[in-house]
């Protein structure tokens, strides 16, 4: 073959990897963005509206939690996979937005590996509680098919806000269903 076709072929065939990329970059964007928007939130996790399920599980330094201690204050719950590369790029974000909303409280949900869950707070320099589940016990209560997923729980515990999150931005503004919904008044008839 001539060095000027085989030149030819092998740009055109790095050019198609390219566009390879980018399409999949892409794609991935679009789900993103899906998972955040309302058909996919209604889809996705328990629904707005209803009580969040009672629950306990131990932490990564033994202590045990229950959601009757978040009671009286919102509540932010985010279920994290060691394994997930998102959620390690969440997790120093998480860390900063707990220590600038100490109002709410921040429920970290890990994998049911004690180890694993461990190991994702020392190498993020997470603080917050990393509850282990038993048998993935919390996921299945809360209906989590993905990570990181989060619910915002008012204080009365009903889940008003939920969604895929990526940044602490997506968090703060799921947030604000609790802290700045408008009053609602009922008009007599």
């Amino acid at each position: 073959m001539n060095p000027a076709w085989q030149a030819l072929v092998i740009s055109l065939s790095v050019v198609v990897l390219v566009q390879m990329v980018l399409v999949l970059a892409l794609y991935r964007q679009f789900g993103l963005v899906y998972l955040g928007r309302a058909e996919a939130r209604s889809r996705d996790g328990l629904a707005l509206r209803t009580v969040a399920p009672k629950w306990q599980a131990a932490d990564q330094f033994g202590q045990t939690h229950s959601s009757s201690d978040y009671l009286g204050r919102a509540q932010v719950i985010i279920f994290a996979e060691p394994g997930c590369e998102p959620c390690k790029k969440l997790l120093p974000e998480l860390r900063v937005f707990a220590d600038e909303n100490d109002d709410v409280g921040v429920i970290l949900v890990g994998s049911s590996d004690l180890v694993l869950n461990r190991a994702m707070a020392e190498a993020h320099g997470v603080d917050l509680p990393i509850l282990t589940q038993k048998e993935d016990d919390l996921s299945g209560m809360f209906k989590v098919t993905a990570t990181p997923f989060l619910f915002v729980v008012d204080q009365e515990g009903v889940i008003r806000e939920k969604g895929i999150v990526n940044v602490k931005g997506q968090i703060e503004e799921k947030l604000l269903a609790v802290r700045w919904e408008p009053q609602r008044t009922e008009v007599a008839a």
